[in-house]
């Protein structure tokens, strides 16, 4: 039997770890209580970060617990969702139902480096102001304007923990945070998203019909959510995310000090009746990245980032020509959002 050890330097701190069965390491994360994953969910989680033998079928494998003598649970983990059952912290293998190896590998693909939309600068505001009225700025995007001020009426409230803004002339406690980030345009068009994952949406146009989410409706209410400032930070870093195939939960794969993992994502966000809620295809690529970058292997370190100076850079090991392209990628971010 292969010793079933956790290895020491794990990037992000763990108390559940997956194994292959020849005792190969391929990743885990924080149990917390109470837990966020059930065992359901991760029967597919694995399905994001693990390469299966081709043809592998579902009932081909399954997640052993793993025991203190280095044994295998002979009665694996259920994968049945009903009723729902939740996972536990420990070591685990993936083999036959019946306890048998399989090969498997993990995935190859990056994990991504997202960047934060950077914030424009401070509006004077006179003194007689009323706090809660949005101020006529004509150097204000239109797209950014429009972005904010559609999630604000969708959801009003931070989507994940309810929170609601304080009074300013611009969102201070909460911010319109995308979900797929502007600094990906790229990619989005690449790949079609556009398309395929952003529903037509006549309130998304002027009385020209001029879009107002453009860049390729980036700034589209179905591609973000209205985050209270410390919720946001761990959704950039895909430390917090939200899976829309399990009723909309949010989840964090990392020990949830501040309580955000668990609680469902606000009703009108995701209400069937409005063209504007939120895409289950932006959330589930978001899902994805948090995985890769949490779950799978060591898990990908932290990078430090200062977007408004454009000194982004990594803690680890990173090429420099990768990082030029994380850089020049800001600067063209900047430029769609505000012209510079």
């Amino acid at each position: 039997m292969s010793s079933f050890e956790a290895p020491p330097d794990t990037h992000i701190y763990r108390n559940a770890h997956i194994f292959a069965g020849n005792g190969d390491y391929l990743g885990g994360f924080y149990v917390n209580n109470p837990p966020q994953v059930s065992n359901a969910t991760l029967y597919r989680i694995c399905t994001h970060f693990i390469n299966f033998p081709p043809s592998t079928q579902p009932n081909e494998w399954a997640i052993h617990r793993v025991t203190p003598s280095n044994e295998f649970d002979p009665v694996p983990i259920p994968r049945d969702p009903s009723p729902p059952s939740p996972f536990e912290q420990g070591g685990y293998a993936i083999l036959t139902p019946s306890t048998h190896p399989i090969p498997l590998s993990i995935t190859t693909e990056p994990a991504l480096h997202r960047l934060q939309t950077p914030e424009p600068p401070n509006l004077q505001v006179p003194d007689d102001c009323d706090p809660y009225v949005r101020p006529s700025d004509p150097a204000y995007p239109r797209n950014k304007l429009h972005f904010e001020e559609r999630l604000i009426a969708r959801d009003g409230v931070c989507s994940i923990t309810g929170e609601k803004e304080i009074g300013g002339e611009r969102l201070f406690e909460l911010k319109a945070t995308h979900i797929f980030p502007v600094s990906m345009r790229e990619s989005w068009v690449r790949h079609g998203y556009k398309s395929s994952w952003i529903r037509e949406d006549p309130d998304d146009y002027d009385d020209e019909g001029n879009s107002l989410t453009w860049p390729d409706k980036l700034f589209s209410p179905q591609n973000g959510l209205l985050l209270d400032v410390a919720v946001r930070t761990g959704w950039d870093m895909f430390r917090l995310t939200v899976d829309p195939d399990d009723g909309y939960r949010s989840m964090t794969f990392c020990k949830d000090q501040m309580h955000h993992g668990g609680q469902t994502l606000h009703p009108r966000a995701t209400d069937e009746t409005r063209l504007d809620r939120v895409s289950g295809e932006c959330l589930r690529w978001h899902f994805h990245q948090s995985i890769l970058t949490v779950v799978r292997g060591l898990g990908d370190m932290r990078w430090a980032e200062d977007i408004m100076h454009e000194n982004a850079y990594y803690t680890g090991e990173y090429l420099e020509e990768d990082l030029d392209k994380e850089r020049k990628s800001v600067r063209r971010c900047l430029e769609w959002e505000f012209g510079s």
